[in-house]
């Protein structure tokens, strides 16, 4: 009986089935690994009490022999918000959770309110950090958290986002991506973590670009499971955008893929006014068109991520976007002369398609450093993309009624792309941080330009002005950075330093032009801050910027527009640099001061009497200085008073710019001083029913110089969304434009050399319609992707 008993003692022990549980518990908002988390293991079934161990000094924790049953992993720490895991009961010998992220909470000690919580906006050296986490059932868009709380300034036609009056580049987890402001327009703010936003970029961030940077920091799925978005866009003037992402997460695995479709038809109206200043004959010219695109927009994504073990992830990402549109555009125009007599007029007719297709592979491997608490990466990026350009053009003169005068064009681009780059970063002491990394870049751009016109004579066509053209472009850039930042107390400072050189190359195979511009450039960053508390800072941010050319403003391409406008590219254009310097008191005021040389404008001149040639050219510098008061006022931030509990959040933005500019170009030269005012608020409202809303004002009052007129503008938009089903489905409607007041854009140069140009554009405004269901709680992935977008990506629109 003894033998027998030892002898089923044995038999369990070898035949029962055991796993281990591992998993590193850090802080959600600062990413630091958490020591002495509790960590405590139960049966799903039967809450039964199976094991339990604390994180050690790195967060790390492991749980051996548990049961082959669904468990639910209870994480714990006193200022932190409890955390539950489940796992199901799978057979697998190892589970590794990865990192497990614990949110800060409010710790009550004897009646006293201790704030562990951070803030909704953080405040830090070199960028402002928006949580977005913590703005509970936020129904708006990525770009609308953006705009909403002041940090940057949104177009809200366009949703092009600036910072002082310059661009900004689009990070979504550390790396560009494709139509990023299209996309962030799109991209609920529940599927974000935080949006870091840096208006003077640090060494690490490439020096591309005279605005500052914006990084979307995405949640990412923990545990194995499944789960998606589906949502539907809908306005009254656009076409209809459906989209979807799905996400699974298994063992070590993690499949993401996502889809998004643009199909319809997109109408543009014109009024033009053109003065030719030194023509007689043709000296003023009145145009009316519309212009129509129909077409579809395809972006399709796949990415499997790989977790070899807790410090050591891979990621391959695939991508395929596809624009197809036909282009059909008709207008009329009448010529008069200096005396504004009728000369004569003609109608004009353009049809034709654009073909777009891109591919692209990304890899990016990640590992952790426990013990020096820092991260190396490393990432390659390829892409390959061919668009493919027809149009067929007729202007028809009333005083050749019988013979229109006919274009045949086509606009073929072969390009690639190829990035691969890496990343170390490492703490220095307890309050220090080394920061390194090396980047290479290389371009190759292929364009071929056929442009035909028919010889009634001959019946036939030919390049009467030879204008088709061939032309590589080549470009190579390597990149190296290194930062440091050190806290002393509340004090801290960072410095850092970014090598970048430049290899330019292009050939014109038709005529057998080449040119080659090499530069080496070192691009310094400096800032230093005092920290008054947590709401509130004090930072001085300077920093060095490179502005590229395009590659289109590049190629030697003569291309008519119309019969009085043409345009050529220069091959001979140089990169600007902007030097950008802030002082900021957060959250209230922001006085900078930025300066230019370099700068790319396109000049357009009056050749042959009545034609407008324009090309861009380096001749002007210019100095902006200027400041952005904000008044903000958050139920979620710490202010002086309470709102009322309808009222979730208001700010209040003024902004002054002061733009003096410089250029020499023929006869003219000039200075030129511009004063720009603007004004935004916001406010979000929680109404009845709990529907929830949005108002949006924007006011850009009428400047003038002598060189251009900007017309003045404002916006006022409101929004209105409820959630249903547990907070699953989102209904939401815009009204855009109420008082349309965007409709007149600005004017462009004049000058005795120069023409004037008064544009006015179709009705912005819109009604649009969102319909968007979340299942299993989704969560977007962690996306890669390197490519810094300056060749632009087609869209429908």
């Amino acid at each position: 009986m003894k033998y027998l008993v030892w002898f089923l003692l044995f038999s369990v022990t070898v035949f029962a089935q055991f796993r281990s549980i591992s998993g590193t518990v850090i802080d959600s908002a600062t990413h630091e690994k958490l020591p002495a988390v509790n960590i405590i293991a139960y049966s799903a079934a039967t809450n039964k009490l199976i094991q339990g161990i604390a994180s050690n000094g790195h967060g790390v924790f492991k749980l051996s022999k548990i049961p082959y049953e669904s468990i639910k992993i209870k994480c714990s720490l006193v200022g932190y918000r409890e955390k539950t895991i489940t796992i199901s009961n799978a057979k697998n010998d190892s589970v590794n959770l990865g990192a497990i992220q614990l949110s800060q909470s409010v710790v009550m000690i004897n009646g006293v309110n201790i704030l562990a919580e951070k803030q909704l906006i953080e405040y830090k050296i070199d960028k402002q950090v928006i949580n977005v986490d913590k703005l509970a059932g936020n129904a708006n868009t990525v770009t609308e958290v953006i705009q909403n709380f002041g940090v940057a300034d949104v177009d809200p036609l366009t949703k092009k986002i600036t910072i002082h009056g310059n661009g900004v580049t689009i990070n979504i987890d550390g790396r560009p991506v494709s139509n990023a402001e299209a996309l962030i327009a799109q991209m609920p703010a529940s599927f974000v973590d935080k949006i870091e936003i840096s208006s003077v970029p640090s060494a690490k961030e490439d020096a591309q670009g005279a605005g500052g940077v914006i990084n979307i920091i995405s949640k990412r799925t923990k545990q194995d499971s499944y789960n998606g978005s589906v949502s539907i866009y809908k306005t009254n003037q656009n076409g209809i955008t459906p989209s979807a992402m799905f996400n699974y997460k298994r063992n070590r695995f993690n499949i993401f893929s996502s889809f998004a479709l643009n199909n319809g038809t997109y109408n543009g109206f014109r009024n033009i006014s053109k003065t030719f200043y030194n023509s007689d004959e043709t000296h003023h010219i009145i145009s009316t068109g519309i212009s129509k695109r129909d077409g579809n927009y395809y972006d399709g994504e796949l990415a499997v991520d790989y977790q070899y073990d807790s410090t050591n992830t891979f990621s391959v990402t695939g991508e395929y976007i596809k624009t197809k549109y036909d282009v059909n555009d008709n207008g009329s125009s009448v010529i008069y002369n200096v005396n504004e007599q009728r000369n004569y007029s003609y109608v004009n007719a353009n049809t034709g398609n654009t073909d777009y297709k891109n591919y692209s592979l990304g890899f990016y491997y990640k590992h952790l450093l426990d013990k020096e608490k820092g991260e190396l990466t490393a990432d390659i990026y390829y892409s390959k993309y061919k668009d493919d350009e027809t149009s067929d053009e007729s202007y028809l003169y009333d005083y050749l009624p019988f013979f229109p005068s006919l274009q045949n064009s086509n606009t073929f681009t072969d390009g690639m792309t190829f990035i691969a780059k890496s990343d170390f970063s490492s703490r220095i002491g307890k309050e220090g941080e080394l920061e390194t990394g090396i980047k290479y870049t290389r371009k190759n751009r292929l364009n071929n330009y056929s442009v035909l016109d028919f010889d009634y004579s001959n019946e036939i066509w030919r390049d009467s002005l030879n204008n088709s053209n061939s032309f590589r472009y080549i470009e190579n850039i390597p990149a190296a950075y290194a930062s440091f930042s050190q806290k002393f107390s509340k004090w801290e400072v960072k410095i850092g330093a970014r090598m970048e050189y430049s290899d330019l190359r292009g050939e014109s195979s038709s005529d057998g032009n080449n040119f080659r511009n090499d530069y080496l450039n070192c691009f310094p960053s400096f800032a230093l801050s005092y920290e008054l508390s947590k709401s509130y800072r004090i930072t001085f941010n300077v920093a060095r910027r490179i502005e590229r050319p395009r590659l289109e403003n590049i190629n030697p391409f003569t291309i008519t527009g119309a019969p009085n406008s043409i345009s050529k590219g220069n091959p001979r254009l140089v990169p600007a640099f902007t030097n950008n310097y802030e002082l900021s008191l957060y959250p209230f005021i922001s006085v900078f001061m930025s300066y230019s040389t370099g700068e790319e404008a396109w000049v357009p001149i009056t050749v042959n009497d009545s034609t407008r040639l324009s090309s861009p050219v380096n001749g002007l510098s210019s100095k902006s200085e200027g400041f952005d008061l904000t008044l903000p006022l958050s139920s979620y931030q710490q202010i002086p008073f309470a709102l009322p509990k309808w009222i979730s959040s208001l700010y209040v933005k003024a902004s002054y710019a002061r733009e003096t500019e410089h250029d020499a170009f023929l006869s003219e030269d000039y200075t030129i001083t511009t004063n720009y005012w603007n004004i935004l608020a916001n406010a979000n409202l929680k109404l009845w029913y709990d529907v929830n809303s949005s108002i949006n004002f924007m006011c850009y009052p009428k400047n003038e110089n002598p060189k251009s007129i900007r017309f003045s503008k404002t916006f006022l938009s409101f929004s209105f969304w409820k959630y249903y089903f547990d907070n699953q489905l989102q209904v939401k409607i815009a009204f855009n434009d109420v008082l349309n007041g965007m409709g007149h854009l600005r004017s462009i140069i004049k000058g005795s050399n120069f023409s004037w140009d008064d544009k006015h554009s179709n009705k912005a405004q819109s009604v649009g319609l969102l319909i968007r269901y979340n299942f299993n709680s989704f969560e977007e992935r962690e996306g890669r992707n390197i490519d810094d977008y300056r060749d632009g990506q087609k869209r429908l629109q």
